[in-house]
């Protein structure tokens, strides 16, 4: 199987569980942390956004590399930030496809 297919597949798979989980947990909405690229998904039905970053180096970056070794600090604002526009349904962020997002993380 080429590489390619394989990523297709593991993303339709996982948008899968993802949308299960959503679907039966939290009313069709769901929030998850990608550990891989350090990115906020927000999941609503068949859609998901990249919130952004809840961890920040110690001058207040994000750090997209994932094989640096700089020590990250959450943030409080930006968590307060994420629960409020989690509250009130708030979000300032495009959604698409959510297999599309999930290709974009593995």
């Amino acid at each position: 199987m080429s590489s390619m297919r394989q990523k297709i597949n593991t993303s339709i798979f996982v948008s899968s569980l993802w949308t299960i989980h959503a679907n039966e947990c939290g009313n069709s909405a769901a929030c998850y942390l990608s550990i891989s690229n350090r990115l906020i998904l927000i999941v609503l039905g068949q859609l998901g956004a990249f919130w952004g970053h809840l961890y920040l180096d110690a001058n207040g970056h994000e750090i997209d590399d994932l094989t640096s070794s700089v020590p990250l600090y959450l943030s409080e604002q930006r968590f307060h930030k994420l629960i409020e526009d989690w509250t009130l349904q708030s979000f300032q962020i495009v959604f698409r496809d959510l297999i599309e997002l999930i290709l974009y993380i593995y």
